[in-house]
């Protein structure tokens, strides 16, 4: 009868672990579809598989020789627990973008830990859980320090073309309504490391944690062709468009200095035409040769500098 009794547990312990087989190759999956898509190191999905399939074979190969028996906790639970949380957070703190992707996968084994473990086992896993995301904010700290404190190096000057008429054809009240679906677009546009302000009239201004040469022209040119797209019912058809001064911030310039060659790109943009994005002089030598796009009805939307 107790040998019936340790056969059902085993089985039992088995079962439950052949779930957290299940869980591993789900986050493998994910692992290696995010690899593909550029968010993971190439090399990361295999070497996190191989991990994986070395712990859980000796887990499985305890289960199955009785090895487990041995332990005062035969299900391992602890043991188990400490080494997913350990493993999606090998991936949390290489995922960039995609972390929450793999942070819904921490969850999963805490819950069964607080059904198994007693108040000084998840105390410890608690701990361990700590430390790991200890190291995980340190890692990023070092590779990533703009994730930590976000360094703010590129300016945008955007001023709404033509913007009087609106208020003439329309009244301020449409007017208003026009600014505040354009702050809600420049709002969606960006990055939640990034920062947007009207200051004043129909002039906004977006701080981006970005390089000139990086991300910024894409980011200005998506903000341009996302207010060219809005569609107010309160204009009647009626099409706004927007004119962009960037300029990336210099080391050991002040602010009066950006603003200044922000809004001087942005008067070239305007007199060049409007509905297209200046780069001001930069104090880089290869930032005087800026990439020109084309906007929908091939004019210029990015200007030389």
């Amino acid at each position: 009868m107790r040998d019936t009794g340790i056969a059902a547990r085993q089985a039992l312990r088995m079962r439950r672990f052949m779930m957290s087989v299940l869980t591993y190759v789900a986050c493998g999956a994910i692992a290696q579809a995010y690899a593909r898509l550029g968010f993971l190191p190439r090399w990361i999905p295999a070497w996190w598989a191989l991990g994986a399939l070395v712990v859980t074979s000796a887990v499985f190969i305890m289960l199955r020789t009785g090895w487990n028996l041995r332990f005062k906790d035969p299900s391992m639970t602890e043991i188990q627990l400490i080494f997913a949380m350990f493993a999606a957070m090998a991936l949390i703190s290489q995922a960039d973008e995609a972390r929450g992707a793999f942070l819904m996968f921490l969850p999963v084994p805490l819950l069964f830990g607080i059904l198994r473990l007693n108040f000084r086992q998840m105390a410890r896993v608690g701990v361990v859980g700590l430390l790991g995301y200890l190291a995980i904010i340190a890692t990023i700290a070092l590779r990533q320090p703009e994730r930590v404190q976000p360094a703010l190096e590129t300016l945008n000057l955007i001023d709404l073309d033509n913007f009087k008429q609106v208020n003439d054809r329309f009244g301020h009240p449409v007017g208003d309504e026009v600014l505040v679906q354009v702050g809600k677009c420049l709002r969606d546009s960006i990055r939640t490391l990034d920062y947007v302000a009207r200051i004043g009239g129909e002039e906004f201004a977006v701080l981006l944690s970005v390089d000139l040469h990086d991300q910024a022209l894409a980011v200005s040119d998506r903000i341009r062709v996302a207010i060219e797209q809005l569609r107010i019912p309160f204009l009647q058809g009626l099409t706004i468009s927007a004119s962009i001064g960037i300029a990336q911030w210099a080391k050991a310039e002040s602010s009066t200095s950006l603003i200044a060659r922000a809004d001087h790109a942005l008067y070239r943009a305007k007199a060049q035409g409007r509905n297209r994005i200046c780069c001001a002089e930069d104090a880089r030598p290869q930032a005087s040769a800026v990439t020109t796009l084309s906007d929908g009805f091939g004019q210029s939307a990015i200007a030389e500098s």
